[in-house]
């Protein structure tokens, strides 16, 4: 189970929490797979939250697969 104190509730937190805006935060959920849950995942009006540690390792994979020359 997920420890409650690492979770982020909001657009705007997660934003703030990985130094981007709102929409940047969005368009990496729906493209690339930014890992936010849904209360009700069938209503887009349902609250949003994350949890710090899977958006660290969400980073994580994504720095794994940039290639440096």
């Amino acid at each position: 189970m997920m420890d409650l104190s690492q979770r982020i509730d909001s657009w705007k937190n997660i934003a703030k929490y990985v130094n981007r805006d709102v929409t940047t935060c969005m368009k990496w959920a729906k493209t690339y797979g930014l890992p936010v849950y849904r209360i009700d995942a069938n209503s887009k009006r349902s609250r949003i939250f994350a949890f710090k540690s899977e958006i660290d390792e969400w980073f994580i994979s994504k720095a794994k697969k940039i290639k440096i020359p």
